[in-house]
């Protein structure tokens, strides 16, 4: 039996009719299907493989973060180090600043000690240049009255005899009742105390060191910057005639005022 001749045959049966229609239905159906798959399979393939892609690049970009990680660690870890040595050159320069600052203070100590030195010197120099100035007017006094000169009569010639050996032991000349020999209390004081009534060394030791505090604080200026306290022990050593003991106390007390 040929082709056609089943052909002929399938077409003249409707059952056989309906069988061929039905079988090339499912033929085309899988056809069909199989089409369709063949389709889906591509497109879930072209998005499987921009999935890959995606991936990739975030896999990339995920590498460069973390390189990126990596290198600002290396750069907190630099600049912790960097602060730490900054700190150690703050602390450093922190000594030095306050060793020179103690060292300024001393300095400051140092320069204020040394005014006040110079300040001593000074008023001590005034009062020296002052009884220049009184014995030189009271030579002159003397010369005129006696009608001699300087050179024929000296000033410690007009001082009793044993005098002349007490100038030698104080290292000036001595005159009796001389305040001035009273270490601290110059010609302008010894006026101040002869208009008080003290003049004499005698009547000095008996004055209480608080009358004179008072009588320096009344006159003011200068006067008040003096201090009293050795002059009544000198004024009775010299009233004694002391003369040694005092010149060792005069040395003490310079000692103690430098």
């Amino acid at each position: 039996m040929t082709s056609l001749n089943i052909m002929i045959n399938i077409l003249g049966n409707p059952t056989l009719l309906i069988a061929a229609k039905t079988l090339v239905i499912i033929i085309g159906s899988m056809l069909m299907g199989i089409w369709l798959s063949y389709l889906y399979y591509a497109r879930y393939k072209n998005q499987l493989a921009g999935i890959s892609r995606q991936l990739e690049q975030e896999y990339n970009k995920s590498q460069r973060l973390r390189e990126e990680l990596q290198e600002q660690k290396d750069e907190n870890t630099a600049r912790v180090y960097q602060m730490d040595e900054l700190k150690s050159k703050l602390a450093t320069l922190s000594r030095e600043i306050q060793t020179w600052q103690e060292q300024v203070r001393t300095s400051e100590n140092e320069s204020h000690k040394l005014k006040e030195q110079s300040d001593h010197l000074r008023i001590v120099n005034e009062s020296l240049h002052q009884r220049l100035r009184v014995i030189e007017e009271e030579l002159r006094q003397a010369v005129a009255k006696t009608g001699r000169s300087t050179a024929k009569q000296p000033v410690v010639a007009a001082t009793r005899a044993n005098y002349e050996q007490v100038s030698q032991v104080l290292g000036r000349t001595v005159a009796e009742n001389d305040l001035t020999i009273i270490l601290g209390l110059g010609p302008k004081t010894s006026i101040l105390l002869q208009e008080k009534g003290i003049d004499t060394w005698e009547k000095l030791a008996g004055v209480p060191v608080e009358d004179l505090q008072q009588w320096l604080q009344e006159a003011g200026g200068v006067y008040k910057t003096i201090n009293p306290t050795h002059w009544p022990r000198q004024a009775k050593m010299a009233a004694l005639g002391e003369w040694r003991k005092l010149r060792i106390y005069q040395e003490k007390i310079r000692n103690d005022m430098t």
